[in-house]
C-alpha cells in the first residue's frame, strides 16, 4: 500500500518537477514546462507573470469523479480560469487571480498504518470512510500571483491557500457525535527574472495543518468527559523548495536550457490514546523528504514555425519514516524508506504550424527509474526491494489559433483511429475527443 503511494508521490513530482502547471501545450510537448517560454511558467517561476498581462485562461478536462469513458456522471469540466490583470500606467504591474474547481487536498490519507505526508504534488481525493457527498467538495480556495519590475529585472509573488473543515456538534441519541476534521495549506514563493530574460530563480514553502478530533470512549454523555479531543494531531508540517534555469542562445538555431531544482520537507504528527488518557502520546510519525532534480535542456529551430525540445537530466527523490511506539519500554521505533533514482529521464518535444489556424504538436518521455524500499522493524531486522523499469508516456496534441482566442488540446488518438459516430458508428460514449483542453484569451 505505501509503495502504491508513494508510486502517486513520484507520478506527481515528476510532473511538478517539469511541468507543475497543467497547460496542455507544454504538457503534449513532452512535459517540458521547464525549458519552454509558455504562460505556464508562472507555476514555476512567479516572475514570469510579468510576461503575461492581460489574458484570460481556462483549464477544461474530465472531473475527479468521472474514472472512465462511460461514467455517466462527473463534475464540472472547467478545473480552473483565471485572469492577469494589468494596472498602474506608466509603471505597471501585473495581477494573476486564479480560481478552481475539482481540486481536493485531503488532512491526510485514510488508515492508521498508511497516513502519508501530503504534499502539494500529491492530491489526495479523501479517505474511504468519508462518503462520497463529503469528499466532493472542492477546497483549493484561491491563486494570487503578483508581477513588477524591479530595476531592469522582473519580480513576482505567488499565494496559494487551501481550506476546508466539518464540525458536529450533536449529542442527541443515537449519534453523540462530536467529531471535528480540518485541512488548510499556505504556499507563498518568488520569483526573479534577470539577464534580459534569460535567467529565472525562484523559492517557495508551504505550510500546512490539520485537525482530527473524535469523541472519547470515557465518560458518559453529559458528563465534562464526553469531549472532542485530538486524535492526530499535526507537529510541524512544512516543504521548501528551490529552483532555477539559465536560458542560453547559442545560434539562432539551437538554445540550451540547464535547470535544477531542489525540494526538502518534513510531515510529522502524533496519535493518541483512545480509551482513556487523550493526552498520552501513543504513537508518533515523522517523515523527510527530499528530492533534487538537475538536466539540461535544447530548443531546436529547424525552420520557420517549427520547434524541437529536448531535456536529458538526472532526478533522485527520497522518503524516509520513522514510526515510534511512545508507550513501549524501551521506546522502539522501525523505519521505512524509499528511494526513486531517474537516471537518466529524456523528455522529447515536438511543434509546428499546419496551416495558420491550426499547430500539432507531439511528445514522449522516459523516466529510467530505479525503486527501492528498505523497512526495518522494531527488532532491527531489515528488507529490502528494487525495482527497476521505465516510466514512459506519449502525447499527442493540437493547437487551435482563431484571432485572440488560443485553444490547445490534449488529443484522443482514438478520435483519429475510430472517427466520428457518422463514420465509424462507434458510440460516442465509447471515446472522446480530448484528455484535456486549454483555452487562452488575450484581453487586449
Amino acid at each position: 500500500m505505501k509503495k502504491i503511494l508513494l508510486l502517486t508521490i513520484f507520478a506527481l513530482l515528476v510532473m511538478s518537477l517539469s511541468s507543475l502547471a497543467t497547460d496542455t501545450r507544454v504538457l503534449t510537448m513532452g512535459e517540458n514546462n521547464t525549458i519552454l517560454l509558455d504562460d505556464a511558467n508562472i507555476w514555476l517561476f512567479p516572475s514570469r507573470i510579468n510576461n503575461y498581462p492581460d489574458l484570460a485562461f481556462a483549464e477544461v478536462s474530465y472531473g475527479r469523479y468521472k474514472k472512465d469513458k462511460l461514467a455517466s456522471e462527473y463534475t464540472d469540466p472547467i478545473t480552473r480560469f483565471g485572469i492577469n490583470w494589468k494596472f498602474g500606467g506608466d509603471k505597471p504591474w501585473v495581477l494573476g487571480t486564479y480560481f478552481h474547481n475539482n481540486d481536493y487536498y485531503e488532512e491526510f490519507p485514510y488508515g492508521e498504518q498508511d497516513i502519508m505526508p501530503t504534499w502539494s504534488v500529491m492530491p489526495w481525493h479523501g479517505p474511504e470512510n468519508i462518503d462520497e457527498y463529503e469528499r466532493s467538495y472542492s477546497n483549493r480556495r484561491m491563486d494570487l500571483f503578483w508581477g513588477y519590475l524591479l530595476g531592469e529585472n522582473l519580480f513576482g509573488l505567488h499565494f496559494s491557500y487551501s481550506n476546508s473543515s466539518y464540525q458536529h456538534d450533536d449529542l442527541q441519541p443515537p449519534s453523540y457525535d462530536l467529531s471535528e476534521r480540518g485541512f488548510s495549506k499556505y504556499d507563498f514563493s518568488a520569483g526573479l527574472t534577470m539577464m534580459e530574460g534569460k535567467l529565472d530563480l525562484a523559492a517557495g514553502i508551504e505550510m500546512f495543518t490539520f485537525t482530527y478530533k473524535d469523541n472519547g470512549n470515557e465518560g458518559t454523555v453529559g458528563d465534562p468527559d464526553y469531549v472532542a479531543y485530538d486524535y492526530w494531531k499535526p507537529e510541524g508540517n512544512s516543504l521548501f523548495y528551490l529552483r532555477g534555469r539559465y536560458m542560453y542562445e547559442y545560434s539562432p538555431t539551437y538554445t540550451f536550457v540547464p535547470h535544477g531544482e531542489v525540494m526538502m520537507g518534513k510531515f510529522e504528527h502524533g496519535q493518541y490514546d483512545w480509551d482513556v488518557d487523550h493526552d498520552t502520546l501513543d504513537f508518533s510519525r515523522k517523515y523527510n523528504f527530499t528530492s533534487f532534480n538537475l538536466g539540461v535542456g535544447m530548443h531546436y529551430v529547424p525552420a520557420n514555425n517549427v520547434l524541437g525540445v529536448i531535456d536529458v537530466g538526472f532526478m533522485y527523490v527520497n522518503l524516509k519514516e520513522e514510526y515510534t511506539d511512545e508507550q513501549a519500554d524501551p521506546v522502539e521505533m522501525d523505519e521505512d524508506k524509499w528511494s526513486y533514482t531517474v537516471l537518466p529521464y529524456i523528455k522529447l518535444g515536438m511543434e509546428a504550424d499546419v496551416f495558420k489556424w491550426l499547430d500539432v504538436r507531439f511528445g514522449a518521455t522516459s523516466y529510467w527509474t530505479k525503486y527501492t524500499n528498505e523497512a526495518t522493524n522494531f527488532d532491527e531486522e531489515t528488507a529490502t526491494y528494487t525495482e527497476k523499469y521505465p516510466y514512459n508516456n506519449t502525447y499527442l496534441g493540437l493547437g487551435f489559433n482563431f484571432n485572440r482566442l488560443h485553444i490547445d488540446c490534449y488529443v484522443d488518438p482514438e478520435l483519429f483511429l475510430d472517427g466520428f459516430y457518422f463514420i465509424s458508428g462507434v458510440d460516442s460514449k465509447d471515446m472522446g475527443m480530448n484528455f484535456k483542453i486549454s483555452a487562452l484569451y488575450e484581453m487586449f
